[in-house]
């Protein structure tokens, strides 16, 4: 037995780029655009992240104005060495040098996975333990 939808519930598909990847929502792309307004004195940003999450302290998402990659492109980072929280940004510096700004984060547990990373390298660093930055 085979359901239909109505019309109002039909999923829309998401618009693609010409290169084939997904485009901006309206609202990611308003993120970005006010992330790459601001400024970060002393600092060198080298990419800003859509969608990012965090996997075994490597930065994952979209990153766009990333030097060496295309916009758009999804990329795994090499390891996080240090984060700073600046005028309401995360930004993610990595043992490649590379600074981050983080424009959002993934839904599904993106925001989280940052926080808990934090969480863990404080209380590591608090119980003297040498897998913590210091």
């Amino acid at each position: 037995m085979t359901m239909k939808r109505s019309g109002s519930e039909q999923k829309v598909p998401r618009q693609r780029s010409s290169e084939g990847r997904l485009a901006l929502s309206q609202y990611k792309a308003r993120m970005l655009l006010e992330a790459l307004l601001l400024e970060f004195p002393s600092l060198v940003v080298t990419g800003y992240l859509v969608d990012a999450r965090i996997a075994c302290e490597c930065a994952q998402g979209l990153v766009y104005k990333g030097w060496g990659r295309r916009n758009g492109e999804f990329i795994t980072t090499g390891q996080i060495v240090e984060i700073l929280q600046y005028d309401g940004r995360w930004l993610l510096n990595t043992i490649d040098m590379d600074w981050l700004v983080v424009v959002n984060f993934h839904p599904r547990g993106g925001r989280r996975s940052l926080t808990f990373l934090v969480d863990l390298l404080q209380s590591a660093a608090l119980a003297g333990s040498e897998y913590c930055w210091h």
